[in-house]
């Protein structure tokens, strides 16, 4: 009996130290789990970091392109304004190609504002809705190269916004940049100024004939009309 005694508290000293062992175990799997999760948590926000990091460095590079390209602007502005001071020159600013992404990249270059004089210098394609962006910038006139569709040199002519060609106007190119001569603008503005003129009396002489064709074409239905039931009338006055 003494035997069993002993065998069975020998049983539950290795149980208890086995328990014990368990305990240290789980423990220690617990720090290891914390460590563990410490360590992804600290790999998470380094990739965070990192990722931040290179878009702020992206950041930072079209930000300091801009800035060159605003410096480059500036530079090629005060050029010239000095050529204009000195050779007594109007400055064209450039317009690629008759298209809304050419404008809105000169609007952007070259700060396209009110009074400003444009150099086209592909006259072709272009639309209606292109026309008019010109005229919202407030630009004074254009200079166009190249060959321009008829029905947009009359929409031009519609919104009231000068369109030269470049054998009117001669340009000028001085460290690249274009140039006309002021006289010779004048005297181009003067011309078209003639021709809007000519061509305003000359629509509402095309109006005014139209309303009297259209008036001829209703009297003569009408007496056509009159003619129908005056013969009607003589109709049934004779049964």
């Amino acid at each position: 009996m003494k035997t069993l005694r002993t065998y069975v508290d020998e049983l539950q000293a290795q149980l208890a130290k086995k328990d014990a062992d368990l305990q240290k175990a789980n423990v220690r799997l617990d720090r290891l789990k914390d460590k563990t999760s410490r360590e992804i948590k600290r790999d998470h926000e380094i990739r965070i970091r990192d990722k931040e990091i290179v878009r702020l460095r992206s950041i930072l590079r079209s930000e300091r392109k801009y800035t060159k390209k605003l410096k480059k602007n500036a530079v090629a502005r005060k050029k010239a304004e000095r050529i204009e001071e000195v050779k007594g020159l109007r400055r064209l600013k450039p317009v690629a190609a008759f298209s809304k992404e050419a404008v809105l990249a000169a609007a952007e270059r070259y700060s396209l504002a009110e009074g400003d004089l444009v150099l086209l210098e592909d006259a072709s394609g272009g639309g209606k809705s292109t026309a008019e962006m010109f005229r919202e910038r407030g630009v004074a006139a254009i200079v166009a190269e190249g060959e321009m569709a008829q029905a947009m040199q009359e929409y031009f002519l519609d919104l009231g916004l000068p369109v030269f060609t470049s054998a009117e106007i001669a340009v000028q190119r001085i460290d690249s940049l274009p140039f006309i001569r002021p006289e010779e603008l004048e005297a181009a503005r003067e011309r078209w100024e003639v021709q809007q003129k000519a061509r305003q009396a000359r629509l509402e002489a095309e109006k005014l004939e139209s309303l009297f064709q259209d008036y001829k074409v209703e009297r003569m239905k009408e007496e056509k009309r009159k003619k129908r039931m005056g013969r009607r009338r003589r109709w049934g006055g004779g049964v």
